[in-house]
């Protein structure tokens, strides 16, 4: 044991104040330092997100060598996970304007086909199949429309060109789906189909029938 006698201890008690004196002073300045970090990152977090390519939302084997994308090239992406969202918008929202494009297996741009005013909430595959016998295999795109089902359109590729193959009545109302963004048509030979919608007023599921004339597909 060390004994300090007379002036020794007092300069012992003034060593001790002033190594406790900047302990505080640089426990405060530590202090500051962490919560001007903090601020920083609150401050960062409100930042816009860049996103510098287009989103793909689907991507899809068309024939050999060629590619089929869904993407969104101008719009917003949001999510939202709360109980009171809408079944339109709960979860991850991909909405603005999409191209349809077709690519070859060097990334070249065959042809695109733009639709405004979309909105997907999950990523997902193209339901391919022949429906008009043209030997072109054609797609169906489908947007929300109610709880009791959505709202489709179809699609083709003919002679490398994306088009939208005419429907009496424009859109095809599906209740009855195995993908709620493409779903797959009921054939019922080579250029016929069926659906099944769900009717409000009958309280039921109904079944509307489509032929394709050479034209359009139309309500028989």
């Amino acid at each position: 044991m060390i004994k300090l006698k007379g002036n020794n201890v007092v300069i012992g008690i003034c060593l001790c104040v002033l190594f406790f004196l900047n302990g505080c002073v640089e426990e405060k300045n530590t202090l500051n330092e962490i919560k001007e970090t903090s601020n920083n990152m609150v401050e960062n977090k409100n930042n816009d997100i860049v996103v510098k390519s287009p989103i793909t939302v689907s991507m899809n084997q068309y024939t050999e060598g060629t590619t089929l994308y869904i993407k969104l090239v101008e719009g917003e992406y949001s999510e939202d996970w709360s109980n009171t969202s809408s079944m339109r918008d709960f979860g991850r929202n991909y909405s603005g304007t999409f191209n349809i494009v077709l690519e070859d297996t060097n990334g070249e741009v065959l042809s695109s086909y733009e639709i405004n005013d979309l909105n997907f909430t999950e990523l997902f595959d193209l339901k391919l199949d022949d429906y008009n016998n043209d030997g072109k295999l054609d797609f169906t795109l489908g947007q929300f429309f109610s709880s009791n089902g959505y709202l489709y359109r179809i699609y083709s590729v003919i002679d490398n060109n994306i088009v939208s193959l005419p429907i009496e009545g424009t859109e095809i109302y599906i209740s009855e789906v195995d993908g709620r963004f493409s779903t797959t048509l009921n054939k019922l030979d080579l250029t016929s189909f069926s659906v099944s919608p769900y009717s409000q007023t009958q309280g039921k599921y109904t079944t509307n029938v489509y032929k394709w004339d050479g034209e359009q597909f139309k309500k028989i």
